[in-house]
């Protein structure tokens, strides 16, 4: 079976003005007992780009996903 962990839970991104972007990385790390394989990573919105350091993770490898947030309208997310 393939598990993954998460360094981070919750990331937290602040306050940004329209036009502005913030940048974080969360490293997962495969800890099951075969590779795990990703082929797409899919956001919630437009506004948040996502891109993963590798198509294969072996079992206890890590991979980071590195995650940019751009709001296009006011509000709380």
């Amino acid at each position: 079976m393939t598990e993954v962990s998460l360094d981070e839970d919750l990331l937290e991104l602040g306050t940004l003005e329209l036009g502005e972007s913030v940048k974080r990385t969360v490293k997962i790390r495969n800890t099951g007992n075969n590779p795990l394989f990703i082929t797409d990573v899919i956001t919630s919105c437009d506004c948040v780009k996502a891109n993963v350091s590798a198509s294969a993770v072996q079992p206890g490898k890590d991979a980071e996903i590195r995650i940019e947030f751009k709001p296009e309208e006011k509000g709380e997310f």
